[in-house]
């Protein structure tokens, strides 16, 4: 059981261990870190769901004033009014976001046929773009983001190293200086400044870190199983199969019955989600990709409640544009032997890589 608590890079294939806990121990009590962790369905959705179990505080530990503000006013990270008024508040920026074309910025990444790395030359930086160019910010601006929000995503940590606090701390004040400026130029001057900047930080960094997982994770499915008639519903199942978010924390601030066990106030909560995406007593032969399932939206991976990913419908449908786009310029698109390896993340199973070849080139990609 330790091994649910190491980072996903050690876990070869976590959802047989998911299967098990979820059949054999639905509500396991980690003594050692004294945690508790859920992996049905039933128990994720309501925990999340619930005003008692709230989000844990971010840790400010080592950060100067700056990232220390961008810290205290992310709705990511916030609970009840605060909560409200900050999610509020990124609603507001991510509307002045306009959705765009991915096509020829997919084309322009990927240059001409041949092998490369999806995750370095796609992923990682296709989904960030969109929404930087989305949102209007300057060439310059783009690019200093771009560098800069892998190096704030580590504001999500619990625990950081010295060197990712020099880093995040190196970078967070002209972050949102530039988030300010084109909030400004925007004309959304009536809120709250510094809480608008840190929200619109804390969707690009939502951007980079889930965005790049879901993109690889749907293009390996295509991969492993062929194009797909809807792209779409290729794309939800895919958030339902093989997530990149796969639990996520929460402290009671009241006690909660889950089964016969009453977990008390102030207890931490892993909601291991992605168990919970495999839940037969929810979703009809769940270890079976099936993008036809009509249920399969009831899936975990964006949360649920009041902190339901905010961009959850963007996300779907960017992805989907961008395989759309892949598909007309390299429908032979394949996957290459390459490293299987994952991030050193707890919550997250983000590939490293992933290595494809493309062939025959498109005139209309070409253009």
């Amino acid at each position: 059981m330790k091994s649910l608590l190491r980072p996903q890079s050690e876990l070869s294939d976590p959802f047989p261990l998911y299967r098990q806990m979820r059949e054999e121990c639905p509500l396991f009590h980690d003594r050692q870190a004294d945690i508790w962790m859920i992996f049905r369905h039933e128990d994720c959705q309501r925990l999340l769901s619930s005003a008692q179990a709230q989000v844990p505080a971010g840790n400010p530990d080592g950060l100067d004033a700056p990232t220390r503000d961008i810290l205290s006013h992310l709705a990511r990270l916030s609970n009840g009014a605060d909560h409200g008024f900050l999610r509020g508040v990124a609603a507001v920026v991510f509307r002045e976001c306009h959705v765009l074309d991915p096509a020829q910025r997919l084309y322009d990444l990927l240059g001409s046929d041949g092998e490369l790395d999806w995750v370095e030359r796609v992923a990682r930086v296709l989904p960030l773009r969109l929404l930087l160019e989305g949102l209007g910010f300057a060439p310059d601006d783009r690019a200093f983001l771009i560098q800069a929000v892998p190096i704030l995503t580590a504001l999500m940590l619990p625990r950081r190293t010295e060197v990712q606090v020099q880093a995040i701390n190196a970078v967070a004040q002209d972050s949102s200086r530039i988030a300010a400026t084109r909030l400004r130029e925007l004309g959304l001057v009536g809120l709250d400044r510094k809480a608008a900047a840190a929200n619109l930080i804390g969707l690009l960094i939502q951007s980079y870190d889930a965005g790049r997982g879901f993109l690889t994770n749907a293009l390996q499915q295509v991969l492993a199983r062929g194009w797909p008639k809807d792209i779409r519903s290729f794309v939800i199942e895919t958030l339902r199969f093989d997530p990149p978010i796969h639990n996520t924390r929460r402290l009671l601030t009241a006690s909660m019955c889950f089964g016969d066990v009453d977990i008390p106030a102030g207890s931490m909560v892993l909601a291991v989600v992605a168990a919970a995406n495999r839940d037969p007593a929810r979703f009809a032969d769940p270890e079976c990709f099936d993008p036809a399932r009509p249920n399969n939206s009831d899936h975990l991976t964006f949360g649920i409640g009041a902190h339901r990913c905010l961009a959850d419908h963007y996300m779907v449908n960017e992805v989907a544009r961008v395989l759309t786009a892949l598909r007309h310029a390299w429908p032979d698109v394949m996957a290459l032997p390459g490293d299987d390896a994952v991030e050193p993340l707890g919550n997250a199973r983000l590939r490293k890589q992933l290595t494809i070849r493309l062939a025959g080139l498109s005139s209309s990609a070409a253009e």
